[in-house]
């Protein structure tokens, strides 16, 4: 039976415009639950849950929000250390370290980072008030490189981090009807939001494919305009 032991402590503030806060915390998981990767079975990626020992997630939370007249803005960030705390042997045929070394079984020790979970996460924004009908503001957020799941032990790449920026508008007709506008992706960046690593031979149309890496890819820039009715 999986059993969380948790902490968490806390502080905030207020000075006129300005509010923030400030917390820690740890949780920690005895006899965890986890996928774990096999050589065998069906799929891109075949494996099993299994109970793994300790599990730790420790980190910090800050945020802040002000607003000055017309303008406003905030910023998030945390930092989580995601770790495995007990040591295991995990099969993993997919991971460039075992086509590089022939060996397919790698050992997890503590303090090994748990796949798919950044250390580091930013989310800032800030919007203007034009005038008493149009705002006009942006939002923008960072993820810092994690590991692929099926590479609990950290012996190869990461997924890269990155930072997407987005904007948005409204204009506000009366009270009961506003327009909205919004671009998500400004830059069109390309980026992946987590990865892992897999049989690129079991998917369809991908018979003679070798490449063992498999990536969530983000969304491209996109538009939209709408109108929004208030009853």
């Amino acid at each position: 039976m999986v059993i969380a032991k948790t902490w968490e402590v806390g502080l905030r503030g207020h000075q006129q415009a300005l509010n923030w806060h400030l917390g820690l915390f740890q949780t920690t998981n005895h006899d965890d639950i986890y996928f774990l990767p096999t050589e065998e079975g069906p799929g891109l990626s075949p494996g099993y849950f299994d109970n793994i020992g300790k599990t730790q997630r420790r980190g910090l939370e800050f945020s802040l929000s002000a607003r000055f007249e017309r303008y406003s803005g905030y910023l998030n960030y945390s930092w989580i250390e995601a770790i495995f705390k007990d040591s295991f042997v995990v099969n993993s045929p997919n991971n460039p370290a075992a086509i590089t070394s022939g060996n397919n079984d790698f050992m997890v020790s503590n303090g090994d980072h748990i796949p798919s979970i950044p250390q580091h996460t930013l989310k800032w924004g800030a919007d203007w008030q034009a005038t008493n009908q149009i705002s006009i503001g942006f939002n923008a957020m960072y993820n810092a490189s994690q590991y692929f799941r099926g590479d609990e032990a950290n012996l190869s790449s990461q997924v890269e981090g990155y930072t997407v920026f987005n904007l948005h508008s409204r204009y506000k007709i009366n009270k009961n009807i506003e327009v909205f506008a919004r671009i998500d992706n400004l830059f069109d960046r390309e980026y992946e939001t987590f990865g892992l690593y897999g049989e690129a031979d079991e998917a369809p149309g991908f018979a003679n494919f070798t490449d063992s890496h498999f990536y969530g890819a983000g969304a491209p820039r996109a538009g939209w305009v709408g109108v929004e009715f208030k009853l």
